[in-house]
């Protein structure tokens, strides 16, 4: 027999009498011969022609025209421009057939350019195997959670049209099909990857997949549906392709949404490869095993294909080795022939046509081997991190030979001006993630309840996992804009009119909108109520447990909710009952099967309004509760990202904040270690203070916290007050203190002390906010107001530590209030931490740091407890 290849080879050799013209239109490959001699000669008559000048067997011409894929056409030229002229517009680039052709004679060059690479803003890199069993997904997905611990903004899409396994890799699954490769073929309306399926250990690296079909069996048939529509005509996964590319670059919000976006594709020739590759031009990672896997793929013209979309990063090859022990230098020895037949055909791709060839020899490094790995036996893909030190080390390289840069688009090439505000709702400050707070940016996490005292980012915190598309506000504080229904509104208080006083059903019909509601963008929320409050639904059954289960069992995936800013939502006189219900209502929740399924409510709150909320409280959060607090390492990490955000200090100590800019990375994961961060403090600040001849470093790790103990672990030290004290400084040396602000290269000590004793009274003056909905001390909101002011106030120059008894005669006769309404009062403030047990002395109690210093107490020595 003659093969194709074979055909066209002959063909082409005696070109004197014709001319040879070979298109593809899918699904058919048209080997067109164009002569004048075929004029008024039959069909029959053409093909004895080819016959006896090309001397082909007329069984075998019959034989290749019979394959199906081919059409041989013997035309005129005037049948090749006329009724053939269709050819002109074929797509030469979307199947193997056409880049098997022997002499392919469209030159590289060309197709770089038409590929437009200079102006691509996202990478993409294309991760193929001949074969299956070569660890191609399993490296894909360890590289993406190794570019995101790096800070990389990674895209997964699972091209594997006929074994997709990508989502469940990363233990993510959807039922939404705008969230797969399918709903892009056409089943679904917009783009919308699974978010966040793998938080990296830097705040700005992550991983999105964009699944290949929703998990559901009743998908099923329409996943058949889309193989056979695909297989048909594979310009349907093109056309995806080009609408992924434009999604990922031109967002609404200037920069392309990814640096790099990782394919992982179909095992083989599979129709789908280089269709996709066509629309989205990058880097090659080809798997081979060179252990006989791959017989005799190496002089296959696959690679030579695979390797052509992006000639200054071509690819690399990785090859698998079942032994953990088989060294690089094994591997070489017993397979080189193989691997240099590779790394020629890297070689290739790499030297334009005038090039002398590069000599394989040195692209050695573009060879990566990946061994088996015990790191990968269990259940779940670990974190980069725990791979074993020779896997770890073949991510590098790989990394390396792609020259994939490490400075993403998520991070800022240089300094802008960012806008600092005391609130979490619209602070652009650097996000520090401590090891608490990441937990909640995992999708698998079972949080329901996050708890801490005012000031530690509860706020801040909300807004980010929102734009991490992890949760979608319900409630939220009163200057919060982006989304949910803010407390304190107008519609807030609409809804709470609905509910006639009843908070319980206040929840249900917050939860109700919201759900009907397709998210909680801006006046979403609020213009639900507004519609609420005019329409005739019988509110009874409108909002219950059990309409809502039946409303959400038909939605796709799972929904999540976060309501904050409870603390100042409704007077203190009605802020007990407000929480109670919050956590009855959340609670039916996670024990009803189908609302947990479908729906996460989680609640950011004031650590102390949880305690006694409900009966049996400490059962309902157990194993579902994360406090929020900021550890010595955590603050002074937040204080260098401050730093540099604040153009004052840029200015005056821009060598130390061009130090700082980069740790960024470490610094939002909270991960420079201590000694270096006061190293870096130490360049701004004086080593002492003239205040009691206090280091510096100790005022950094006492001052900022809650604690009246040096020794207190359960310390919590407040970002809010290190922010204020921050601009304090700032704005005294605007001041008062303009010219004289330096000494030795370093802020002198009284500005930072003075700093330090406005922002406490600043602290307090915030922490008052919160006093007015937590302290009942008159039952009507302005009074209660105007007597907590008072008690506040009454505490100036008193001693601290204080015997409790005394000081309730002492206020009591200060502010003229019952003694029972004072002990209930200082009963709150020290669940809040303003206050705690003094140990050694019974009935004794101190003032914690932060509010020392803002209540305006002195320290008074006493004499030291007996032993």
């Amino acid at each position: 027999m003659i093969t194709i290849s074979d055909f066209i080879t002959v063909l082409r050799q005696t070109e004197v009498l014709g001319e040879l013209d070979v298109k593809f239109i899918y699904p058919t490959l048209y080997i067109a011969y164009i002569a004048k001699d075929f004029e008024r000669l039959s069909d029959d008559v053409r093909y004895e022609w080819i016959s006896r000048n090309f001397s082909i067997d007329v069984e075998d011409l019959n034989q290749l025209r019979n394959t199906g894929a081919v059409e041989v056409l013997l035309l005129t030229p005037e049948e090749r421009l006329g009724e053939f002229g269709f050819l002109d517009d074929a797509e030469q680039d979307e199947s193997w057939l056409s880049w098997f052709d022997p002499e392919r004679s469209e030159p590289i060059e060309s197709r770089q350019e038409a590929f437009d690479l200079q102006n691509q803003r996202t990478r993409f890199l294309h991760f193929y195997g001949y074969k299956g069993g070569q660890a191609r997904s399993t490296v894909l997905v360890m590289f993406a959670k190794y570019l995101a611990d790096l800070g990389f903004n990674i895209l997964i899409v699972d091209a594997d049209i006929e074994a997709p396994s990508t989502d469940t890799m990363l233990e993510v699954a959807t039922e939404d099909l705008n969230a797969t490769l399918m709903g892009l073929c056409g089943w679904g309306s917009r783009i919308e990857p699974i978010a966040s399926a793998y938080i990296g250990s830097s705040t700005s690296g992550k991983v999105d997949v964009l699944a290949c079909r929703p998990k559901s069996s009743r998908f099923d048939m329409d996943f058949a549906a889309f193989l056979t529509n695909v297989a048909l005509n594979t310009k349907v996964l093109k056309q995806a392709a080009l609408n992924l590319r434009y999604f990922i670059e031109n967002p609404d919000v200037g920069n392309a949404r990814y640096d790099l976006v990782l394919i992982d594709h179909r095992t083989g020739i599979a129709p789908s490869v280089l269709p996709i590759m066509e629309a989205l031009p990058g880097s090659a990672i080809i798997f081979v095993r060179p252990d006989g896997s791959s017989r005799n793929i190496e002089n296959s013209r696959i690679f030579d294909t695979l390797l052509s979309f992006d000639r200054e990063n071509p690819g690399a090859f990785v090859s698998f080795s079942l032994d953990p022990f088989e060294s690089i230098s094994d591997v070489r020895g017993n397979k080189g022939a193989f691997i240099e037949r590779l790394l020629e055909t890297l070689s290739d791709s790499i030297s334009r046509s005038e090039d002398e060839p590069i000599d394989p020899s040195e692209l050695e490094d573009y060879w990566v081997l990946w061994h088996h790995d015990r790191a990968l036996l269990s259940d779940k893909l670990p974190d980069a991190e725990k791979l074993a030190k020779f896997n770890l080390e073949s991510l590098q390289q790989l990394k390396d030979v792609l020259a994939i840069s490490l400075d993403p688009i998520n991070h800022l090439a240089e300094h802008r001006e960012r806008v600092l505000t005391r609130s979490g709702a619209t602070d652009e400050g650097w996000f520090i993630r401590t090891p608490d707070v990441a937990r909640l940016f995992s999708l698998d996490n079972k949080l329901l309840y996050i708890f801490g005292r005012k000031g530690t980012g509860k706020t801040r915190l909300v807004r980010e996992l929102y734009r991490a598309k992890l949760g979608e506000p319900l409630l939220v504080a009163s200057d919060y804009n982006e989304a949910g229904l803010p407390s304190l509104s107008g519609a807030f208080h609409t809804l709470l009119k609905i509910a006639d006083g009843d908070f319980e059903k206040f929840w249900w019909l917050l939860l109700r909108l919201g759900v009907e509601a397709k998210n909680s963008e801006q006046n979403t929320l609020a213009d639900a109520v507004n519609n609420l409050e005019s329409s005739q639904v019988d509110l009874e059954s409108y909002a219950t447990p059990g309409s809502i289960e039946k409303l959400v069992r038909g939605i796709e995936g799972k929904r999540v909710f976060l309501i904050d800013g409870v603390e100042t939502a409704v007077p203190a006189a009605d802020l007990r009952r407000f929480v109670e219900s919050l956590f009855r209502f959340i609670g039916t929740i996670q024990y009803n099967q189908i609302l947990a399924e479908k729906l996460t409510v989680r609640l950011f709150l004031r650590s102390d309004l949880s305690t006694g909320a409900v009966q049996n409280v400490e059962q309902q959060i157990e194993g579902r509760v994360v406090y929020l607090r900021w550890d010595k390492t955590a603050i002074l990490n937040f204080a260098l990202g401050r730093i540099a955000s604040l153009e004052w200090y840029r200015e005056e100590f821009s060598d130390v904040c061009k130090k700082i800019d980069k740790l960024e990375s470490q610094i939002e994961k909270g991960a420079v270690f201590d000694d270096d961060a006061e190293a870096l403090l130490l360049e701004i600040f004086p080593a002492s203070l003239e205040r009691n001849r206090l280091k510096t470093t100790t005022f950094f790790s006492t001052y900022f916290s809650d604690a009246g103990s040096e020794t207190d672990e359960k310390a919590s030290f407040y970002p809010r007050l290190f922010d204020v004290f921050l601009r304090k400084v700032v704005e005294f040396a605007n001041a008062e203190y303009r010219g004289k602000t330096l000494k030795d290269k370093r802020l002198i000590s009284t500005l930072v002390l003075k700093a330090y004793d406005v922002a406490t009274e600043s602290f307090i003056n915030e922490v008052r906010t919160e006093l007015y909905n937590l302290l009942t001390l008159d039952d009507a909101d302005d009074r209660n107001r105007n007597m907590v002011d008072r008690l506040i106030n009454s505490f100036s120059d008193e001693p601290t530590p204080f015997v409790v008894d005394i000081m309730i005669d002492k206020l009591a006769e200060k502010i003229k209030l019952p003694k029972e309404k004072i002990r209930e009062s200082l009963e709150d403030m020290k669940a809040i931490g303003m206050f705690e047990n003094r140990q050694g002395y019974s009935g004794s109690w101190r003032t914690g740091r932060v509010y020392k210093a803002g209540l305006k107490m002195k320290y008074v020595r006493s004499p030291r407890a007996s032993n």
